[in-house]
């Protein structure tokens, strides 16, 4: 049987394949857009399922974060190896574990 957190994983990584799909489109180009499409499909359903994760471990946390990570560094133009606290600081989002304290 599935963790709600695991079905939350399902659920957002399909969403992220559509980011990366349009990401990769030359008509979506402008980071703002990538981000503002990354906000109504991924961070409004993390936001959303937030009363899952208030309450759960680090290592639930783990399933969630890296994809959270990822969206965000495909929606500024990051690369992959680019360090996670610089892609925090020019998206302006929180890591999970501090949305996990204030909402």
């Amino acid at each position: 049987m599935d963790t709600p957190i695991k079905k939350l994983k399902i659920v957002t990584t399909n969403r992220l394949n559509v980011l990366k799909t349009l990401s990769h489109t030359t008509w979506v180009e402008d980071t703002q857009i990538l981000m503002k499409i990354y906000k109504s499909l991924i961070l409004s359903k993390l936001n959303y399922s937030s009363i899952l994760y208030t309450t759960a471990k680090k290592s639930a946390l783990k399933i969630i974060e890296p994809i959270h990570n990822t969206c965000l560094c495909i929606a500024i133009g990051a690369f992959k190896s680019s360090p996670i606290e610089s892609i925090y600081a020019i998206s302006g989002k929180f890591p999970v574990h501090i949305r996990k304290i204030y909402t």
